[in-house]
């Protein structure tokens, strides 16, 4: 997904709202966490938070949670030591995931992977604006390597910047817009 835009949540009938995005790396799941998830709804009690890995696999993170409450902001992670759903969920907190993450752990890591908002109840609308997920595997990393590496001189009592003309490196890079991708 690469987009600034809101994701939009249909009031109309009961839609799955999927956000996809690719992972061209290699290697076996260790850790999957979402960092974030923030955006409007009519009743967030309507709604239902997954995971889904590229093979099919699916976590549910968020059961219809907060009856009566509008507007989200929250994250899931298995090590969070708040397990129980605090309303409303506009406070940032990082919460236990109502199934594990780690349920993820030891899959193949390449493919599409999908964050999915279900509106289980017609006539409640809203948009998804941010996510934020990391998603780590077993495969080290390259190594960045090294262009430029000079020496800066800096005479007493004055400043400078270092550039690229004297620092400069290249490393891959596995960023998405609403994604962060980590190898540990």
């Amino acid at each position: 997904v690469e987009s600034n835009s809101p994701i939009n949540i249909s009031a109309s009938g009961t839609p799955d709202v999927d956000i996809t995005f690719p992972i061209t790396s290699s290697g076996a799941i260790s850790r999957v966490r979402v960092s974030r998830v923030q955006g409007l709804h009519d009743n967030v009690g309507d709604l239902e938070f997954r995971v889904i890995a590229p093979d099919g696999t699916e976590v549910l993170v968020l059961d219809n949670e907060c009856n009566n409450s509008s507007n989200f902001n929250l994250g899931f992670d298995d090590a969070s030591n708040i397990t129980n759903i605090l309303c409303p969920l506009t406070i940032n907190n990082t919460y236990k995931p109502t199934e594990p993450l780690a349920g993820l752990n030891g899959l193949d890591i390449t493919g599409f992977w999908t964050f999915r908002v279900s509106d289980t109840k017609g006539g409640a609308g809203g948009a998804v604006r941010d996510l934020q997920m990391e998603i780590c595997s077993n495969e080290p990393l390259a190594p960045p390597v090294l262009i430029n590496n000079e020496i800066l001189q800096i005479p007493p009592g004055r400043r400078s910047k270092i550039g690229t003309q004297l620092l400069l490196t290249t490393a891959r890079k596995e960023f998405f817009f609403f994604f962060f991708f980590c190898k540990s």
